[in-house]
């Protein structure tokens, strides 16, 4: 065999080897790829709703700023991420969460979420053991919630930092971004239902808006109305907060003439559905 013929076949060698080994790269890489992909699905996905509990997933931008939930046995939790505040109160009874909606209608505030631990054992006493609550069942399968389980690790990285524990009074549970916008609102009723417009200002008082007129519409509406009169710049979180709310966007109307309100909200027949 000549030198020629030698070094031919080293270079064939040299070659399949190379061929087999960036094959072996490509297949690192793509179990890689399927791996993150996995983590991304596992850590985003809600796997333990509970199913006679009403209540969607919660978007993940809304845990950039305050997010509602209820704990066993009677706790109604505030947890404010933008502002460090833990905002809460407790109901003299216990709470079925099958009830958590009509709880909500009646108090007029949003829970957005639920924790609920494995068995009725595992509640909380006091609202100082939220955070070891939400520990213990980091990990724990058997944890009914509507939250991903990104945004409980997010809870629970939360309760770690230097949080502000504020305890209501009543069953309000405003956000503070709303509540420093100042925003100053009117409602009318733009249905045939009586008394639409007081129910509706408990909601909005309860978020943190103060409502200085209530009244009747001229006409009844289908669709709930948002109409903005001042720079939306200026009101922007609350005003993203009632569009999640009324599930409308807001009319901007440009109108230098004096009024004790913001912005007017017309309730509509889609608004009870």
């Amino acid at each position: 065999m000549t030198s020629w013929q030698i070094y031919q076949n080293r270079t064939k060698v040299f070659r399949q080897i190379k061929k087999f080994r960036n094959g072996i790269y490509l297949l690192i890489i793509l179990i890689l790829l399927i791996g993150v992909v996995s983590i991304l699905y596992w850590l985003n996905a809600v796997e333990n709703a509970a199913r006679d509990i009403p209540l969607n997933q919660i978007p993940s931008d809304q845990f950039e700023r305050q997010v509602n939930l209820f704990v066993p046995p009677n706790w109604l939790v505030g947890f404010d991420f933008a502002h460090k505040e833990v905002k809460y109160f407790q109901t003299d009874a216990r709470i079925d969460p099958a009830d958590l909606s009509i709880l909500s209608k009646n108090r007029q505030i949003i829970i957005d979420g639920y924790l609920l631990g494995p068995g009725s054992t595992d509640e909380v006493s006091e609202i100082i053991e939220i955070q070891s609550y939400v520990a213990r069942n980091l990990f724990k399968d058997s944890l009914m919630t509507n939250l991903t389980k990104l945004q409980v690790w997010q809870l629970w990285w939360f309760l770690h930092q230097d949080v502000v524990y504020l305890h209501q009074e009543s069953s309000t549970l405003f956000e503070t971004q709303i509540f420093e916008e100042k925003v100053a609102a009117s409602v009318l009723n733009g249905t045939n239902i009586n008394g639409l417009a007081v129910e509706t200002s408990g909601w909005l008082s309860n978020l943190g808006i103060e409502v200085v007129e209530t009244g009747n519409n001229p006409q009844t509406v289908t669709k709930s109305a948002i109409i903005n009169y001042v720079d939306p710049a200026e009101i922007e979180y609350t005003l993203k907060r009632l569009e999640e709310l009324f599930q409308v966007e807001t009319k901007h109307i440009s109108d230098q003439s004096s009024r004790p309100y913001d912005l007017q909200i017309i309730v509509g027949e889609d608004f009870i559905e």
